[in-house]
């Protein structure tokens, strides 16, 4: 597989079926043909604004088991959604609640790292983080639904769910499909 970081991102959220852009980071698909005059995220333009809110690169691997592996971070400005983005990978990654963003001692944090980033700290909330996730969440469901499942002849998905101790209630969903060449793949992506 490809790894490219896509340059234009920030200037434009449009890209090819191949290079599919979600929340500002590329997918680059073998066996996806390039076709020019389709647009990818064609519909709502809630999806075109989300696409550069953090330029993110990272290949589509078939043993990918959540959806922070792999990243790299380029330099990106510093403003209200590329930290809200970046907050939510983190929420992601470590399994944290979405309050502790309000905690003193991450504010404190923040602070020592750097003192422009204090003003999106302090109006940053746990609610707001929590409609940024979700909305993060289900533009990464539809571009994978656009770019990746729809190129499947027939598939099969199961899904599972359970709860963590903390009462955190997650759900995978695995998809099964046989490629042209009769190789077997299983895609997890979980919540």
């Amino acid at each position: 597989m490809e790894k490219s970081l896509n340059p234009n991102l920030m200037k434009s959220p449009l890209a090819s079926n191949k290079q599919t852009p979600i929340l500002g980071f590329t997918h680059t698909l073998d066996g996806v043909e390039d076709n020019e005059n389709q647009d990818s995220l064609s519909g709502s333009s809630k999806r075109r604004s989300m696409v550069s809110l953090i330029p993110i690169t990272q290949d589509l691997k078939m043993n990918q088991s959540n959806i922070c592996e792999g990243f790299v971070l380029p330099n990106v400005e510093l403003n209200s959604e590329t930290f809200a983005s970046a907050l939510v990978y983190m929420i992601a990654d470590c399994n944290l609640p979405f309050e502790i963003f309000e905690h003193k001692s991450f504010q404190d944090l923040i602070h020592l790292l750097k003192e422009l980033v204090m003003p999106l700290v302090k109006t940053t909330s746990q609610a707001a983080i929590a409609t940024h996730t979700t909305s993060m969440y289900h533009l990464f469901e539809e571009m994978i639904k656009e770019s990746y499942l729809a190129k499947q002849i027939s598939m099969s998905s199961t899904q599972d769910a359970w709860t963590s101790p903390n009462v955190t209630v997650f759900m995978e969903v695995t998809a099964h499909f046989v490629e042209e060449t009769f190789q077997m793949h299983a895609n997890n992506w979980h919540s």
